[in-house]
């Protein structure tokens, strides 16, 4: 079993690590050329079947790690045998986890909220190895996704906008940004105005309503030294993807949906929704 979690911007690969296969020796740059690099061993040894649970915040985030594996396959010109075996011996599903992670505890460790979720797409070809109470298997992961891109990750995105444009102190954390019931409000008027409506249209007003409850009370956890700095790396790329992907969603089934809050926020960040 591999599980892998390695930001939004880890299924980036470098030209250097599209060229060819790694020679013996060398360290590709990237994430997914490593992860081939090693399957392209499995397979040269015995070739057992693998199981991959990819955690990073990627709409289906198992078919385009799979994708991207494939066009590098490709790219390194490997054998077709291997490119079957990839496809037949390599399960990859998508996931979504839900989980706050505030800081490490060193050597080794972390400290995480008590709420807890690890929604996994079902394959009949695989069996789960382990069992807890927070993984749901499930045939749609739409909903979980959708919840937790749209309210908690986009929430979180909207405070480090404010923190970074608005200059706030260097090491604020999220619970000292809502301490201040001004950001508070201005966050709670985002939900009820632009991004409950927008589940609305959906028919996921109820689940919106209920979620974006149980995420102000996450965000105000006393427990959680959250630091609005480490939220706000990769700005660009999780506006896009938290914001713009939220827009567009909405009007899908409401092209005259109105963000206010949210286009200004997506402009500020050279993005457009148009």
């Amino acid at each position: 079993v591999v599980i892998s979690n390695v930001s939004e911007s880890g299924y980036d690969v470098p030209t250097d690590d599209m060229v060819s296969e790694p020679v013996l020796g060398y360290v590709p740059l990237s994430f997914p050329a490593k992860l081939l690099s090693l399957l392209k061993s499995r397979f040269d040894g015995e070739g057992q079947p693998i199981l991959i649970l990819p955690c990073e915040l990627v709409s289906e985030n198992g078919q385009v790690l799979r994708g991207i594996l494939n066009r590098l396959a490709k790219s390194w010109l490997l054998s077709e045998q291997f490119k079957v075996w990839l496809d037949d011996k390599v399960i990859i599903c998508d996931t979504l986890v839900d989980r706050i992670v505030s800081e490490a505890i060193e050597p080794i460790g972390a400290i995480g909220e008590p709420y807890a979720l690890w929604a996994i797409k079902q394959d009949a070809r695989y069996e789960l190895p382990f069992s807890h109470p927070s993984i749901i298997l499930t045939d749609d992961l739409a909903p979980f996704l959708r919840l937790k891109l749209h309210i908690l990750n986009l929430g979180h995105s909207f405070l480090a906008d404010i923190w970074k444009n608005e200059q706030r102190p260097t090491h604020e954390t999220v619970l000292q940004m809502l301490d201040d019931t001004i950001i508070k409000q201005r966050l709670l008027n985002l939900y009820r105005n632009e991004v409950v409506p927008g589940f609305a249209s959906h028919g996921f007003r109820k689940d919106s309503e209920h979620y974006v409850e149980k995420t102000i009370e996450r965000f105000q956890n006393p427990f959680l030294n959250h630091r609005v700095s480490d939220i706000f790396q990769n700005h660009n790329i999780k506006i896009e993807r938290r914001v713009m992907a939220f827009i567009k969603w909405v009007r899908l089934v409401n092209p005259s949906a109105e963000f206010g809050q949210l286009e200004a926020l997506a402009n500020r960040n050279g993005l457009s929704a148009v």
